[in-house]
């Protein structure tokens, strides 16, 4: 039954998640200006003065050049984060910072345990509805909210007005997680050693021969002879070829889907499923419901189902909409400025006193 509540209560509660800021792009065209781009989304110059690295970055920030990249960040309760101007990928212009100082006189420690969900025990411990869903968001790679939460596992969060600034969930694992902004100044959660949970994808899922059909709006069907979509890459390779799971998750679906043969469904997160399809079998470790980490084998190559020939039929899907594995732009592990390891440590240990 609590499995029941709990995997309702993560469907209401993921409409909530949310990225702790909202990022604007502009690509610097003649005529632009900071202010411009302030004035878009109801700011002004003036509004710069207040933020860290004014002094010293506000005149070179202001300097645009035709084609560079400004990118401006504003918090949930709608104010002005930073405004930084990309120059190369090796130079950028930052006036604010990506998280404000942390002020322990509005910080706030709330703890408590699962009796029935993590909307509900969080509710009444005092977390809002998008504070839940960062909670989500930054546990997901490592928890199956639908499956490994249980009564009595324990939740601590450290938060003020706008930001989640430490999670600590004790559960059959423990994990601590901090905010802090990665090297390219957006804020994320890493644990006490400064790593990401969030994984980089492998960019194929096997070692294959040749790519014999890519991601097609219409494509002629060789065995249904009529044009139909192909939202999906097929790797040509010899029957009895490992596949592996480009990324940590967990195992969703492994059964016989119809035209699609043998095939397993691997949830990465909360945003990402990879779907591997035609297997002459699977790896008898990779069950429904096993966590699986990056690299791991979870079936071998065949050509079940609707199929011509041995070939893995490979799919990823944002957000429950299927991209082109070749093109779309796939996570990568978050990381610290190494220059900032010891600030990071410095507030971990802060964190972990109160």
């Amino acid at each position: 039954m609590i499995k029941k509540i709990l995997f309702l209560a993560l469907f209401f509660t993921l409409s909530a998640a949310h990225t702790a800021d909202t990022f604007y792009s502009y690509q610097v065209k003649k005529g632009d200006s900071i202010s411009r781009y302030l004035d878009n989304l109801g700011f002004s110059f003036e509004d710069l003065k207040g933020l860290d690295g004014f002094s010293s970055n506000a005149k070179q920030l202001n300097n645009l050049s035709i084609g560079q990249r400004v990118e401006i960040a504003v918090s949930p309760s709608k104010k002005l984060r930073y405004v930084k101007k990309i120059e190369s990928p090796n130079k950028i212009i930052l006036v604010g910072s990506v998280l404000s100082k942390l002020s322990f006189r509005n910080l706030k420690k709330l703890t408590f345990t699962i009796s029935r969900s993590l909307s509900f025990d969080g509710t009444n411990a005092g977390l809002s509805n998008s504070d839940i869903g960062e909670i989500v968001n930054a546990l997901s790679w490592e928890i199956d909210f639908s499956s490994d939460l249980h009564k009595g596992d324990r939740f601590t969060i450290i938060k003020d007005n706008e930001n989640i600034h430490a999670i600590s969930f004790t559960g059959r694992k423990k994990i601590n997680l901090f905010l802090f902004e990665d090297k390219n100044f957006r804020p994320g959660f890493f644990d006490s050693r400064g790593k990401s949970l969030e994984q980089s994808f492998l960019r194929a899922p096997l070692r294959y021969d040749r790519i014999s059909s890519g991601f097609q709006l219409k494509r002629y069907h060789p065995i249904l002879k009529t044009y139909l979509p192909h939202r999906a890459v097929d790797y040509a390779a010899k029957t009895g070829t490992k596949v592996y799971s480009v990324a940590d998750g967990v195992i969703k679906k492994r059964q016989s889907m119809g035209p699609l043969g043998k095939a397993v469904i691997i949830q990465h997160g909360n945003n990402y499923e990879t779907v591997y399809a035609h297997l002459s079998r699977y790896n008898k470790y990779a069950k429904k419901g096993q966590r699986v980490k990056r690299g791991d084998v979870i079936g071998y190559v065949g050509s079940t189902g609707r199929s011509t020939g041995p070939h893995l039929h490979y799919e990823i899907r944002y957000k429950g909409k299927r991209k082109n594995p070749l093109t779309h732009k796939l996570p990568e592990e978050r990381k610290i400025d190494p220059k900032k390891l010891k600030d990071f440590k410095e507030r971990v240990r802060v964190l972990l006193s109160l």
